[in-house]
């Protein structure tokens, strides 16, 4: 059983790698990329395209425990949805980052935007955004506008971004969405 199950109904950690430039195209990388994957992730064995440029294999979707990696025209990600430990994806994700700038051509001058997500899902009938609202308490000045009769959020996705350095290049970002 992964390790958050009596958190959240799902919980994923996801990578993505932002280029300026677009990825190659060609018949042999793309499949020599995912082949190269599939060595390591035997159970990733769906490969598919959507409309000819954006590239998916990932294990069966029927199981607990789901692998995945797209390649876009200009971002690469990794994901695994209910990992044993994070110490699991974090190896998918670093085989891709290792793959990438032998197989991808992917050169440090290339990448725009590293991002890492953990994500959490919960099943709920309802309005999220007002379940969000109500737990997170949005402040005085935003709970008076729900005061009024009739009002419910509709989209309430609170976030923050942060500089984790003194040069502002480092960040991080702490999103709540429904």
């Amino acid at each position: 059983m992964q390790k958050y199950a009596h958190l959240a109904d799902d919980f994923y950690a996801n990578l993505n790698l932002h280029t300026e430039m677009p990825l190659p195209g060609s018949r042999e990388t793309i499949l020599g990329f995912f082949e190269r994957l599939q060595k390591t992730y035997p159970s990733m064995r769906n490969f598919h395209s959507r409309e000819g440029k954006d590239y998916i294999l990932e294990s069966d979707k029927d199981q607990e425990q789901q692998r995945w990696v797209s390649m876009e025209t200009k971002r690469i990600s990794s994901g695994l949805i209910n990992p044993l430990d994070l110490d699991e994806a974090a190896a998918q994700h670093e085989l891709v980052l290792q793959l990438a700038p032998y197989m991808l051509s992917v050169s440090p001058l290339d990448c725009e935007a590293l991002d890492y997500m953990l994500g959490f899902d919960f099943a709920y009938r309802g309005n999220h955004d007002a379940l969000l609202a109500e737990v997170l308490s949005p402040g005085p000045a935003i709970e008076n506008l729900l005061a009024l009769p009739g009002a419910q959020p509709l989209s309430y996705q609170p976030g923050i971004v942060m500089a984790l350095d003194d040069t502002c290049r480092r960040h991080a970002r702490l999103s709540v969405e429904t």
